[in-house]
C-alpha cells in the first residue's frame, strides 16, 4: 500500500499542487489524468521517493520506502548500458511472462541503446513490471507506442494489479482508462476523483 497525506510541491513561489491525499492498496490500479504541466510526473516522483514534498508525507506499507519496494518507470524512455536482458537483470526474479507480453523476447540479446524509441519505452516499463514490485509507478506508459503495444502495456498493468501490486499510472487521455482503474484528475493544483461513465 502507498499513502500520500496532504502532499504539496512548489518550485520557487509557484505551487504545482497542494493537499494531495491518495491511498492505493495492493491489488488496486489508479490512473491519473491531467494536461501537460499539471504535475503528474512530479507527483509520481514524490511517490517514488525521488523528490521531496514541500508539505505532507508519503508512506509505503505503513513506513518509509524500502529498496525495490517502489519502482518508477520514467515518461521518457531510459535504458541502461548493455543488452535488453542486462537492463532487466536488476530484478531479483525476472518475470518472463511480462517480458513476453511486452514483445521483448525477440530483442532480448540486442543492445538496448540501439532499439527504436518504442522498444526503449517497453524496456523501461518491463524493468519495473517484470520485477513485480509492491508499488509500480508508470509515467505515461502508453506514450510513444502504437495501438498494439499500448494494448500490451494495458494488459501488463492489469496483470500487475491482479498479482497484488499497487499500480499508479498517468495519461493525458481519459479514454484509455477503463473500469478496472480508479480515475483521478490532477488539474489546477488539486487531485480529484473522477467518475468513469
Amino acid at each position: 500500500m502507498i499513502v500520500a497525506r496532504g502532499v504539496g510541491k512548489r518550485f520557487g513561489d509557484r505551487w504545482v499542487f497542494r493537499g494531495v491525499n491518495l491511498v492505493v492498496p495492493r491489488g488496486v490500479q489508479v490512473a491519473v489524468v491531467g494536461p501537460n504541466g499539471s504535475g503528474k510526473t512530479t507527483l509520481l516522483k514524490i511517490l517514488a521517493g525521488l523528490l521531496k514534498p514541500d508539505e505532507g508525507v508519503v508512506e509505503v506499507g505503513g513506513g518509509r520506502h524500502r529498496p525495490g519496494e517502489v519502482l518508477y518507470a520514467h515518461q521518457e524512455p531510459v535504458v541502461l548500458r548493455g543488452t535488453v536482458l542486462d537492463n532487466l537483470s536488476l530484478c531479483p526474479s525476472l518475470d518472463w511472462e511480462i517480458v513476453e507480453a511486452l514483445g521483448l523476447k525477440p530483442v532480448i540479446r540486442e543492445k538496448a541503446a540501439k532499439l527504436s524509441g518504442g522498444y526503449k519505452k517497453l524496456v523501461t516499463i518491463a524493468r519495473v513490471a517484470a520485477c513485480r514490485p509492491a508499488v509500480a509507478l508508470l509515467d505515461e506508459p502508453t506514450a510513444f507506442l502504437d495501438k498494439e503495444k499500448r494494448a500490451a502495456v494495458r494488459t501488463v498493468i492489469e496483470e500487475l494489479t491482479r498479482s497484488g501490486s499497487a499500480v499508479i499510472w498517468t495519461t493525458h487521455y481519459p479514454a484509455e482508462v477503463d473500469s478496472v482503474a480508479t480515475l483521478y484528475e490532477l488539474i489546477d493544483g488539486a487531485l480529484r476523483p473522477v467518475s468513469l461513465p
